[in-house]
């Protein structure tokens, strides 16, 4: 699929990325995936992103000092990919059927900042109840979805913790433009998100390498 990266962020949970990261590619073995690590340098999840870039020919990692936070290693990535789409991945999410980049596409354009799972949040970005009669924020999730890396740049940058694309979501709100530019879509018919997150435990632990792998702030692949 042409003019599509895709990106993900990890931390210190090689047997969830060894899951995300081979549910993908099961599926789009042709997508270039970049993934931003922000493991410990010691920690097995370096070497399980070594293997990846070992194997694969359109994988790229770099690899943080120190934990960066979710946003802060999005945003780093988003600003080494040059593709115009970004289909982005928590690494907690398991794919299960084919054809969720391919519908997300069809909602894309040039005025469209991110496509994904979407919910109307209260203007602090907290769930809202069903008597709720305050104004009204489309939140997009963060998790899995596809994003414009053009329209990117035109808001707020990606926040290191908390909810890293909220900031850009109130300015979207404020502009007036946000049904053009935010665009709901039942990924999650598509793809699972694990419970648990970063706690969960899935993948085939015995395929993790045992090599030593520096994360001294470097690219690799």
């Amino acid at each position: 699929m042409q003019n599509v990266t895709a990106l993900t962020v990890v931390y210190n949970t090689p047997e969830l990325l060894i899951n995300s990261v081979g549910s993908f590619k099961k599926f789009y073995p042709d997508i270039p995936l970049l993934i931003m690590n922000n493991s410990d340098k010691d920690h097995a999840c370096s070497s399980v992103v070594s293997e990846y870039v070992e194997r694969y020919n359109n994988v790229r990692a770099f690899n943080f000092t120190t934990n960066q936070g979710h946003g802060t290693a999005f945003h780093e990535g988003i600003k080494n990919i040059d593709t115009d789409v970004i289909y982005y991945f928590d690494s907690d999410i398991d794919m299960k059927v084919g054809g969720a980049i391919e519908g997300m596409m069809e909602l894309m354009n040039d005025e469209v900042y991110g496509v994904g799972n979407v919910i109307d949040v209260d203007t602090g970005g907290r769930n809202i109840r069903h008597d709720y009669t305050g104004e009204r924020v489309k939140f997009l999730h963060l998790v899995v979805g596809l994003l414009n890396r053009n329209m990117y740049y035109k808001f707020h940058p990606f926040t290191r913790y908390g909810l890293p694309i909220f900031k850009a979501l109130l300015e979207i709100h404020k502009s007036g433009n946000v049904d053009k530019m935010i665009k709901y879509f039942p990924i999650f018919n598509y793809v699972k998100h694990l419970s648990g997150g970063t706690r969960s435990k899935h993948g085939d632990c015995e395929k993790i390498v045992e090599e030593e792998v520096s994360t001294d702030g470097h690219w690799s692949g």
